[in-house]
């Protein structure tokens, strides 16, 4: 008898994923979801987020290039002495005209120019100092965190002597002990910024130290620095990312509050607290240009960093990962 041989074609077995995603009715490809693919997606819908970053691209193109956008230099004079030239030209704290649209200063210097430089500063001393507090506050945070014991105790117990200072007071002692610079500016606005970096990195590492992938790795013998870098510290990324969005509109706030009182940045160099300690004494003389236009950008810039801090909160919170 002949022998019937039958061939049966070899059909590949559907993965997991391909049934769930034909039983659930997606598509083949969607891709799977993740925590920031999530938090990019809530973010993008919250209108007011959103609306904080249209802000700040407006007011961040032209301060960063001032050099560009001004049209005179925000440290001389502009007296117009041409023949002729109105008397208007020759005073100070001109009002806003086309030659000058903000207007001038006690020096008649051109408040535009002054503004884009100013801004320069107040933004700068945001962003440094927020680097500042990453630079100081994580390490010690996860350190803190990661070991416990002796090692947490000290480190907790620094962190609450700098707490024992308003962030202002310190900030006041330390500039009336060096003197005014953009150095010791920045050093004196993050000197009380840093514990509650410290502070949040250790809690959050005190919770996901004890996570299981955590103690997977230990059990295959990775080193400690390599659990805190590569396993604990991305997942403090979303929180830590929040705390900077917060902190950048609070370093700016402080060091408007020492322009104001005048013990920033020395002279030519100005910032937007500083212009408004000018616009204050001189409200008189001309007090829309001179006194709201730099308060005016303040309050702009730090509600559309609350903003967007707000909308990454919101993001970053699982409870709306559905909404």
């Amino acid at each position: 008898m002949a022998e019937v041989k039958t061939e049966v074609e070899e059909q590949p077995t559907p993965d997991a994923a391909a049934i769930a995603a034909q039983t659930l009715g997606a598509p083949k490809s969607a891709k799977p979801s993740s925590l920031w693919r999530d938090a990019r997606r809530r973010f993008v819908k919250n209108k007011l987020a959103i609306a904080g970053v249209v802000i700040m691209l407006i007011i961040i193109i032209p301060v960063i290039g001032a050099d560009v956008f001004q049209r005179y230099d925000p440290t001389l004079s502009q007296y117009d002495r041409s023949p002729g030239a109105p008397k208007l030209y020759e005073q100070n704290y001109q009002p806003a005209s086309e030659k000058f649209w903000f207007g001038t200063d006690g020096q008649n210097r051109d408040l535009w120019a002054r503004m884009l430089h100013g801004g320069r500063v107040s933004l700068l001393v945001g962003v440094v100092v927020q680097a500042m507090v990453l630079g100081l506050g994580v390490p010690l945070g996860l350190i803190s965190g990661f070991f416990g014991g002796k090692v947490d105790t000290f480190i907790m117990f620094i962190v609450n002597i700098f707490y024992a200072f308003p962030s202002i007071l310190a900030g006041l002692l330390f500039l009336s002990a060096f003197g005014s610079s953009i150095m010791w500016v920045l050093i004196a606005v993050g000197i009380g910024l840093w514990p509650p970096m410290a502070r949040l990195i250790r809690g959050q590492v005190l919770s996901l130290r004890e996570k299981e992938f955590v103690e997977a790795a230990r059990a295959i013998g990775v080193k400690n620095s390599k659990i805190m870098f590569r396993h604990i510290f991305p997942n403090t990324l979303g929180p830590i990312i929040v705390s900077v969005s917060f902190g950048v509109p609070q370093a700016i706030q402080i060091e408007a509050f020492f322009g104001f009182i005048g013990v920033s940045v020395p002279p030519p160099a100005t910032s937007w607290g500083q212009l408004v300690n000018e616009g204050f004494k001189a409200f008189q003389s001309n007090p829309i240009t001179i006194l709201l236009i730099p308060a005016l950008a303040i309050a702009l810039t730090c509600m559309s960093l609350n903003f967007i801090g707000d909308g990454l909160r919101d993001a970053f919170d699982p409870k709306t990962k559905n909404k």
